[in-house]
């Protein structure tokens, strides 16, 4: 193909591919910028053929990140509809409770159980909860800024005044806190959701690992004052136990499989190994020209983590 021939169907890719996500706020001439290694200037220029420079490089650029684009899409989350598993409806039980109610609860269980996916599908439904995503190192200042953030204010100020300002605008408004992951949170900032809600009647849902019960009792007890504020916990069961979970998930990702869902039941232990082994043995099927078999899902197996 001669130089301006590529360089011209590059052009029309991106240009198409541009058009076709143009209600994804993610993909820009910004965004291409930033994943080709270029300046959105030159994105710019070489989509309305102005580029100055060498064009030829600027499109060989550009058609590696469209094709890593177009794989990322078809490996893209498999299990897009929130199918109801015991472990999505307890949580959406928990959290409900604590919404109506104006509780303050617990939802625990092991990693990958999809305890996440759960409270994510609680929230889509409620656009009135406000959701609060811990990760090691949060410190109370953070997690006061974020809630001031979400309420509308500008996230600045002394802790004292950023609480003030959200107990304020939490009052009575019958909506629900939801903490992800928060047994990474440091006992002060336990103690600050503690008299938040002591104040304010907001709901407030902590969800996480196991050993955030024992962060909310203290290690000999001591924290009574926080824990007897807990009206509910709820376990979240592993999908293990729930054989028609997996083979629901299974139907989801590959229709028509039929009785394929007691492979993955045989290797998996989690909605996280599920959803991961599902996409290695598309994957696989794909890269093959098969169907997904018992024996693609065996060798699927050996590029994850079980």
């Amino acid at each position: 193909m001669k130089n301006s021939e590529y360089i011209h169907e590059i052009r029309e890719k991106l240009s198409q591919y541009l058009n076709t996500n143009a209600q994804d706020v993610k993909i820009s001439n910004t965004a291409v910028a930033r994943g080709v290694g270029l300046s959105g200037a030159v994105i710019s220029q070489f989509l309305q053929d102005k580029y100055p420079g060498d064009n030829r490089k600027v499109a060989k650029t550009i058609d590696a990140w469209l094709k890593r684009q177009n794989e990322r899409l078809a490996h893209a989350d498999i299990l897009t509809n929130t199918i109801e598993t015991r472990a999505v409806k307890k949580v959406f039980q928990v959290a409900r409770l604590c919404h109506i109610e104006g509780e303050m609860g617990v939802a625990t269980g092991d990693a990958g159980i999809g305890k996440t996916r759960g409270i994510k599908y609680y929230a889509a439904q409620n656009p009135d909860v406000i959701m609060i995503e811990i990760f090691p190192g949060f410190t109370t200042r953070t997690l006061m800024s974020k809630l001031h953030k979400e309420l509308g204010y500008n996230g600045t100020g002394t802790i004292f005044d950023m609480f003030s300002d959200v107990v304020d605008r939490l009052r009575g408004s019958g909506r629900l806190i939801i903490v992800d992951e928060a047994e990474s949170l440091p006992y002060k900032g336990l103690e600050l959701l503690r008299r938040l809600y002591d104040l304010s009647g907001t709901g407030i849902l902590l969800v996480g690992m196991p050993e955030l019960i024992a962060n909310l009792r203290g290690n000999k007890g001591e924290y009574k004052q926080l824990y007897s504020r807990i009206a509910v916990h709820a376990q979240i069961p592993n999908m293990k136990e729930s054989p028609e979970d997996i083979q629901a998930l299974v139907a989801s990702a590959i229709p028509g499989s039929n009785g394929l869902w007691k492979a993955f039941y045989s290797v998996t232990h989690n909605g996280r190994q599920l959803e991961k082994l599902l996409k290695r043995s598309i994957q696989v099927a794909n890269h093959n020209g098969t169907d997904v078999t018992k024996e693609v899902v065996q060798n699927a197996k050996q590029y994850i983590i079980i």
